[in-house]
């Protein structure tokens, strides 16, 4: 088995990043969700809105504290990122509250005039806020394969929004490593259960448009999943890709290793 592909957003629910190599930590790939889009009455977008923002591509330079915001059209903006000096809580999806700073300058007038939204972005105070549920998920080809046999054309990685892509011919074999631990790359994940999945994946991952009937493939052949660790315990859907925990941090590279520990 090796990495096939590495997948992470700075802003949730922006396009999905392809990365050659990206450092995992305890709390995800370095950089993942940092920052939050809120809706008008200032809670996380609920999934049916992330096809306003899917078409755009934010990179962040820690370094330079820059946010860069490229449109469909090619065009771009790049800004210093400022910070409100207020922290405040959030309710994270009904699973928790986070601590979030407001991002400052013209960001939320550029992504209303694009979404014909109101919006407004936020950064997370402590990294891995911002990612839903455990730090990566993962998921092989061999599954993507599979479903893209049965709806007869080629299901895209990114619509599951995954971190990593593992070449692995068999379909599913992930649903059999639950509590299993795997090196991948330099890095040590402890693989958990499966993801439970939203209409997210059926939203074009570079236009935002609903064009793929992925949750009504999945329910013809996937068993219903919850959440893991008790997480909204009446939340369930079918299961597709894994959730991993961080044992070890490290490093992770297309085309790295990965082997069970």
């Amino acid at each position: 088995m090796k990495v096939k592909h590495i997948g992470m957003a700075h802003v949730k629910a922006t396009r999905l990043l392809e990365l050659e190599r990206a450092s995992v930590t305890a709390r995800g790939i370095a950089g993942d969700r940092q920052f939050v889009l809120l809706d008008e009455s200032g809670s996380p977008l609920p999934p049916g809105h992330h096809r306003h923002y899917l078409p755009l591509k934010f990179d962040f330079d820690e370094e330079k504290n820059a946010l860069m915001l490229t449109y469909p059209d090619g065009s771009w903006v790049a800004e210093d990122c400022l910070l409100s000096e207020e922290t405040f809580d959030l309710d994270f999806l009904g699973m928790r509250n986070i601590a979030v700073r407001k991002v400052e300058g013209e960001w939320n007038n550029r992504l209303g005039k694009f979404s014909g939204k109101a919006v407004t972005i936020v950064r997370v105070v402590r990294d891995g806020d911002g990612i839903d549920v455990l730090p990566i998920t993962l998921v092989t080809t061999g599954s993507l394969d599979d479903l893209s046999k049965r709806m007869g054309s080629l299901v895209d990685y990114r619509r599951f929004r995954a971190n990593l892509v593992i070449e692995h011919e068999e379909p599913f074999a992930e649903d059999g490593w639950d509590g299993k631990t795997m090196r991948i790359g330099s890095a040590v994940l402890r693989i958990r259960s499966s993801v439970p999945r939203c209409v997210v994946t059926q939203l074009d991952p570079d236009t935002g448009v609903n064009n793929a009937r992925t949750i009504p493939a999945l329910m013809g052949f996937r068993q219903s999943v919850n959440l893991p660790d008790g997480l909204m315990v009446d939340y369930a859907t079918p299961g597709f890709a894994s959730y991993a925990e961080v044992r070890c941090s490290g490093e992770v590279a297309v085309g790295d290793a990965v082997s069970f520990v």
